[in-house]
């Protein structure tokens, strides 16, 4: 029978090993999910392309280049995010940490004084920097502001603690880093590293659940193993050992029953999220936070675990409950708090954007489109044609579920049919915390000059990331001629990148194709009747994010 002792360390090495496996299986999936992607994108019918008529235009095109100066001074009509969004995870998250100190304080027997809850709380509401760092995306500026406000609430902190008790107060502040350090650089931080990488992330709610339940699985099946049968071991080892396998992989696979029953039971949650997702009950942002907040709960189960230590799979159980309660807490504010701001955004309509870049520089063009989603995901919907690397940032539990069965297919447009049902069920309606989605289309070589088409007439603006567009790397003339056939120029807006380098933009080429283009307009274009027609080409050499809050400024105005 399990002791006390060896019950809890192989939790914990179940545990370490599981959240190994997976993310390297998390991996696996990711690198196998693009190669499908390509494939298809390569394959698949073509849609005629109907050309209209074409008239030259009446007026002269003119061009205008927003240079850096111009762009640092750019200050939006309101705030990319809410501020309501802000204050509802900080005081969500607060509620988390504060129960989960009191939790851990009366585990251990520590009377729950105000200064120790408050330096408690502390250690355990580190996730709402996280959570915050995931609001304002990938700003490096807005997230060392996160980081120094962080640091401010320790040192005023510290500072009370200090006069608080000015004998010892030095001394329990650096058994208070000490803590937070050991936190972050243990069980904390295991749990948060698939965050770090932005592919990574898309899955890591997913990953979280598998980690999780895969645990459970094999700690169940080592528990009833131990008190109802324990002579299956012996037999199950023998037999393992028999057909040539080392008596440690033998052990290894004696796990292995349970590791499936948590693949079982882990697949039937995805399939569950995938329901809610797909039926509007959970929005992508929602996903990702709740995870981050499960992986602290996770964290809190750990050191109950180990300062409690169970001698049953039923005190076990007991933990799992008591440390879910922050979880349960934090979910029921911010449903409330985000169903009130809910109603007070529904009114103010979604406007649609269309992202667009030149295809062979993913990894700033990613970037940029993080930053766009993070920044406009409160206005309207972001719209992408979904390209290996795109795509792999937005996995929704729909799709993933669809890769899995390999039903992945089924997404993408190949006929004109497709390419109408596909239209009609891009969403313009908030997800339950008020924000819009990212909204893919998953395009083969003969359907996405039609798929950009109606994605140009059908979006409040476009945004076309020309950064290392020269006339070696010309692929997506067709899209700037398209654009100037279907979108006034007032709802255009180039990025350019005048720095020299692999991503510089060659503006004197640019020029040259958008007025060759302005010679062979649809008749139908709404630029006929523009008496000054004026295209704006942003340079993007201060930097991506002030880029982008041009962008938003200019975009609000319209």
């Amino acid at each position: 029978m399990l002791t006390s002792d060896n019950f809890s360390g192989a939790f914990l090495s179940i545990l370490l090993a599981n959240l190994v496996l997976i993310a390297l299986l998390g991996a696996l999936i990711l690198a196998v999910y693009r190669r499908r992607i390509r494939t298809l994108m390569r394959g698949g019918e073509s849609i005629a392309v109907a050309l209209p008529p074409e008239r030259r235009g009446q007026t002269r095109l003119r061009f205008t280049t927003i240079a850096s100066p111009h762009i640092s001074q750019t200050r939006s009509a309101t705030p990319d995010i809410p501020f309501a969004v802000l204050a509802i995870e900080l005081f969500a998250g607060v509620c988390f940490a504060t129960l989960a100190a009191m939790l851990w304080l009366r585990s251990s027997g520590t009377p729950i004084l105000p200064l120790r809850l408050a330096a408690f709380t502390l250690t355990f509401i580190l996730p709402v920097l996280v959570v915050m760092a995931l609001v304002v995306g990938p700003d490096r500026r807005k997230q060392s502001f996160l980081l120094l406000g962080g640091f401010f609430v320790f040192i005023v902190f510290g500072a009370t603690l200090v006069l608080q008790q000015p004998d010892d107060g030095l001394l329990v502040l650096w058994q208070i880093l000490f803590f937070v350090v050991i936190r972050l650089g243990g069980s904390a931080f295991v749990p948060l590293l698939g965050l770090f990488n932005r592919s990574l992330r898309a899955l890591w709610p997913i990953l979280l659940v598998l980690v999780f339940l895969c645990t459970l699985g094999v700690l169940a099946q080592l528990a009833l193993r131990s008190f109802f049968i324990e002579q299956i071991d012996h037999l199950y080892v023998s037999a393992a050992i028999s057909i040539g396998f080392g008596w440690r992989t033998a052990l290894v696979l004696a796990h292995l029953p349970g590791f499936f029953m948590g693949i079982a039971l882990s697949w039937l949650t995805i399939a569950r999220l995938a329901v809610w997702h797909q039926e509007g009950r959970l929005g992508d942002q929602a996903l990702l936070h709740n995870a981050v907040w499960a992986a602290a709960s996770l964290n809190l189960f750990l050191w109950l675990f180990v300062s409690i230590g169970p001698k049953t799979l039923l005190d076990t159980v007991k933990i799992l409950a008591v440390s879910s309660l922050p979880l349960l807490i934090y979910i029921g504010i911010t449903k409330i708090s985000y169903f009130f701001l809910h109603q007070k955004l529904r009114s103010i309509p979604g406007r649609p954007l269309l992202y667009l870049r030149v295809f062979g520089y993913s990894r700033r063009a990613s970037r940029l489109a993080d930053l766009l989603r993070a920044r406009w995901r409160y206005r309207g919907s972001l719209r992408l044609i979904a390209a290996r690397d795109l795509a792999s940032r937005v996995i929704t539990p729909v799709m993933l579920r669809a890769f899995l069965l390999r039903r992945l297919k089924g997404f993408f447009i190949e006929t004109e049919a497709n390419l109408e049902s596909r239209m009609a069920s891009l969403s313009n309606r908030r997800d339950p915390d008020g924000s819009f989605r990212t909204e893919l289309l998953f395009c083969n070589g003969g359907s996405w000059r039609e798929a950009v088409r109606r994605l140009m007439k059908d979006s409040h603006g476009v945004v076309m990331d020309l950064r290392s567009f020269n006339r070696q790397n010309r692929g997506c003339v067709f899209e700037l001629q398209t654009l100037l056939d279907f979108v006034s120029v007032s709802r255009i807006l180039l990025l350019v990148d005048s720095r020299s380098g692999p991503a510089q933009t060659d503006v004197v080429f640019l020029q040259e194709v958008m007025t060759e283009a302005w010679t062979h307009l649809a008749v139908t274009s709404p630029n006929h009747a523009i008496p000054d027609p004026v295209l704006r080409l942003i340079d993007a050499a201060s930097g991506d994010a002030k880029a982008v809050a041009f962008i938003i400024r200019e975009l609000e105005a319209l």
